[in-house]
């Protein structure tokens, strides 16, 4: 399959975009379920409980969203691009992980956006994963 690569600069402006839909969404569930959780253990266990949903809702939203049938995050699909496999199929939830995984080690060291620039317009990520960020056709 012919995958066509996405610019450079919808890539960066998508991941502002998502980051901040991520954040918000997640801040306003995580603050209803503190105010139950507040209510019904003590202070010590609620902040560990609350740590644990924040943080396991960030590791587990792109990955979710992109091995899904939308294949895409919410700033994915508002900027009309989606993630595939090397064969342009939608991948599945363990590379998605994978992705998710290389994703972090490539922003903690700056070296997925050295590689976007300097490659093919692929980041680290979707090249461990063997991923291609492509236009999405029908939205």
């Amino acid at each position: 399959m012919d995958v066509l690569f996405c610019l450079f600069g919808k890539k960066v402006k998508n991941q502002r975009t998502t980051n901040l839909i991520v954040i918000i969404i997640i801040s306003v569930f995580i603050a209803g379920l503190d105010s139950i959780i507040s209510l019904i253990l003590p202070s010590s266990s609620a902040l560990l409980i609350h740590e644990i949903l924040y943080y396991g809702s960030l590791l587990l939203y792109y990955p979710l969203f992109e091995s899904s049938k939308l294949q895409a995050s919410v700033g994915k699909f508002i900027v009309s691009i989606k993630v595939v496999n090397k064969k342009g199929e939608r991948m599945t939830l363990l590379r998605a992980l994978g992705r998710l995984g290389a994703s972090i080690v490539a922003t903690i060291t700056f070296l997925g956006l050295w590689m976007i620039v300097f490659t093919d317009k692929r980041g680290m990520n979707d090249i461990i994963s063997e991923t291609y960020v492509v236009k999405n056709e029908k939205k």
